[in-house]
């Protein structure tokens, strides 16, 4: 088997969880319930909504909320500050941190997520981030990169950190589409989700196949 000498995690269901939910029931309750939170997921992240624009770097956050508002006809916010933590105060850590303090030390941990700056902001803030990415140079972001899985541009834009060639990567994600673009890509790449039963069993089990453990 092809020696591995970096492994790309996405953060979503992989490192952490996420729940759009919860913002979006806070701004359905500034609307006075008129505007359900379901409803705002489903609009803010359909293909041309405006938090998928965010996370495409398409709009800065001051446009994103007060593009928010307007949608939405609330009032606006008195500083950014507070939409951050409105908007950003979503995430929670997923447990993977012993499971990543396993990898052998030459193998280098990297991050590739579809996501927006307010978003990262807080998803560093994890402590699995805080353990194993803080400051780290192979963290690559769509709001950066101005594109989202499976773009290929995102792949490309990873492995040109790490310094290696695509074969030498494993990427793991928790969807489908993104492991498949990745294997198109030239990445090893495996499916997890780390909702599903025994995940750090699950996840100890795909790094020991490439001998990445000690």
């Amino acid at each position: 088997m092809q020696a591995i000498k970096a492994v790309l995690f996405d953060f979503g269901n992989v490192l952490g969880f996420f729940d759009h939910r919860k913002a979006c029931d806070k701004l359905s309750a500034l609307t006075g319930m008129r505007v359900l939170g379901e409803e705002i997921v489903k609009s803010l992240f359909a293909p041309d909504g405006l938090a998928t624009m965010l996370e495409r770097g398409r709009i800065d956050k001051r446009t994103f909320m007060r593009s928010v508002c307007q949608e939405l006809d609330i009032l606006p916010f008195d500083n950014i500050e507070e939409f951050e933590e409105l908007w950003g105060d979503i995430f929670t850590d997923a447990g993977m941190s012993a499971t990543l303090s396993r990898i052998k030390p030459f193998v280098k941990l990297g991050v590739l997520s579809n996501t927006d700056p307010i978003h990262w902001k807080y998803i560093q803030k994890l402590p699995v981030m805080t353990a194993h990415f803080n400051g780290s140079p192979f963290l690559t972001t769509s709001f950066e990169v101005k594109t989202r899985k499976p773009d290929e541009k995102m792949y490309m834009a990873a492995t040109e950190k790490f310094w290696c060639g695509s074969w030498e990567v494993l990427f793991i994600d928790d969807l489908q589409a993104n492991v498949d673009a990745a294997k198109s890509f030239g990445f090893h790449a495996k499916r997890f989700d780390a909702r599903d039963m025994s995940p750090v069993e699950n996840l100890s089990d795909i790094l020991s196949t490439y001998g990445l453990l000690t």
